[in-house]
């Protein structure tokens, strides 16, 4: 099964997704609910609505999803690449198991899981520019098909 470390419910809707079945009910809600302009929070130094937060955070990615990998070497001056092969060396990927990676966007993590022997993924990433430099990137290895799948989902809705 896939699992959410969250939730049980954020699983069920992207193995609906992937068996290409509609979302409806409970889970259908709570892909429209989770951010309001009522609720106010901090974007930078500002104090802005919830959706309004959302709106600009997808923008920031939407922006850097080209460089992205680029700029997490040059900020973490590499370590960042260093962590993810640790996170992948820890689980210990087999062909029967399965990962659902959350915020995955350009698939690093996905590809090192996949390159270690494990199963099938499903990359889950709110941001399509992210997802879609993601998805480039597994045509180019090779990783098309049953081996990943991606997702549009977002991860907040397991936090409310």
């Amino acid at each position: 099964q896939m699992l959410c470390n969250r939730c049980g419910k954020f699983s069920q809707l992207l193995w609906r997704t992937k068996l290409h079945s509609p979302v409806s009910g409970f889970l259908a809600q709570r892909l429209q609910s989770g951010y309001s302009d009522s609720e106010q929070t901090h974007f930078g130094f500002q104090t802005v609505g919830e959706a309004e937060k959302r709106d600009r955070v997808l923008d920031v990615f939407h922006n850097v999803a080209d460089t992205y990998d680029t700029m997490n070497d040059v900020m973490s001056v590499g370590v960042h690449r260093l962590w993810k092969d640790y996170c992948v060396n820890k689980i210990q990927p087999g062909r029967d198991m399965r990962l659902l990676d959350v915020a995955g966007g350009t698939g690093d993590i996905a590809f090192r899981f996949l390159e270690r022997g494990g199963g099938e993924v499903v990359v889950c990433d709110i941001n399509k520019s992210m997802r879609g430099v993601g998805e480039d990137r597994a045509r180019d290895r090779g990783y098309m098909g049953d081996s990943i799948q991606w997702v549009e989902g977002d991860a907040q809705v397991c936090l409310d």
